[in-house]
């Protein structure tokens, strides 16, 4: 944290409560220790001050009273991420943003939502969920991490391998440039006119600017759900099996819906590690004769599969017990 005098530490203070409102800043260290670090707690720094916009006019107030003081400033969602991103420099401000965090339009009709950016991921698929309808991306923390995080590092997800990540699902967004200013990026389309600068801003990682308001894709739930097991003797042949799947594009398939059923697949390469070190775990450990009996019906590992756009885990079990099924 930077050695700030008292009394001018004093008067910022109540200038940024002039913007935000009561409440709306903290500048005691013992308030600043809760945003010192995000989810990489190996690294951490303390701001001088905290705020709390409710809006993209408070946000821009705040960075113009930063430009003119020369405080560094940094936006900040909810803290999940794990590069350092939302960490103050040398003191300076960290605009948290997790008050704007509404829902301000959905149209069905053409499947878009505009959203603030202290929106948490699965909130949005909360919101639309009675109507059909699901917010694709969906980073491991989305219980957590918010949109406008998203937004900064352009997070995937399981999802991904089908739908693609967040910079294929934002069409728009409102900023607030580093000098304050308010522009507005793409539109409401997937094409906009001109130059892709929406899909430039998305995975900056906040040094454009910071998104105020946000336009996103919504898509319809799929119409069915199905369950798949297979079981393979050896991790090649599961492998193999993967990449023949994904060579056929039946992911793309499905994504035309004329399958009747959408099916996405992802396989986490960890599991095949993981396979191995669990084998030859059961090989050089000495068992008992009654362990070792057990530890064969024991699958060696899981693959997960994301089947029709849900977290369904699938076990594709790796068995010596089992016959060959490539």
């Amino acid at each position: 944290m930077s050695s700030m005098p008292p009394q001018r530490k004093a008067a910022l203070r109540h200038e940024l409560e002039t913007i935000v409102g009561g409440g709306g800043v903290l500048s005691d260290p013992e308030e600043l220790l809760v945003y010192e670090s995000d989810g990489l707690t190996l690294f951490r720094a303390l701001a001088d001050f905290v705020v709390f916009p409710r809006s993209a006019e408070d946000v821009a107030a705040v960075v113009k009273l930063a430009n003119r003081e020369q405080l560094p400033f940094v936006a900040r969602g909810a803290g999940t991420g794990l590069s350092g991103g939302c960490l103050p420099a040398e003191g300076g401000l960290v605009l948290s943003l997790m008050r704007m965090n509404r829902v301000l339009e959905v149209d069905y009709d053409n499947q878009v939502a505009v959203v603030e950016p202290g929106l948490v991921n699965l909130h949005l698929s909360w919101a639309v969920g009675p109507r059909g309808y699901y917010y694709a991306p969906d980073p491991s923390s989305q219980q957590a991490c918010t949109i406008g995080g998203n937004i900064a590092n352009n997070s995937g997800g399981p999802h991904t391998l089908k739908y693609g990540v967040t910079v294929n699902h934002v069409l728009g967004l409102e900023v607030v440039m580093p000098d304050g200013e308010i522009v507005w990026l793409g539109g409401r389309t997937r094409d906009a006119l001109g130059y892709d600068l929406t899909g430039i801003f998305v995975g900056s990682e906040g040094t454009f600017g910071i998104a105020t308001k946000i336009v996103v894709r919504i898509m319809k739930k799929p119409q069915a759900v199905t369950t798949v097991l297979a079981v393979f003797d050896q991790v090649d042949h599961a492998s193999a099996a993967v990449s023949s799947i994904v060579g056929a594009f039946v992911l793309w398939h499905a994504g035309r819906g004329d399958l009747g059923m959408q099916i996405a697949l992802v396989v986490f390469a960890a599991s095949l590690i993981a396979l191995y070190s669990v084998s030859s775990l059961y090989h050089s450990f000495p068992w008992e004769p009654e362990w070792k009996r057990r530890m064969q019906r024991i699958d060696h590992s899981m693959i997960y599969l994301v089947v029709a756009g849900t977290y369904t885990p699938i076990a594709m079990a790796v068995s010596k017990s089992t016959s060959n099924c490539s």
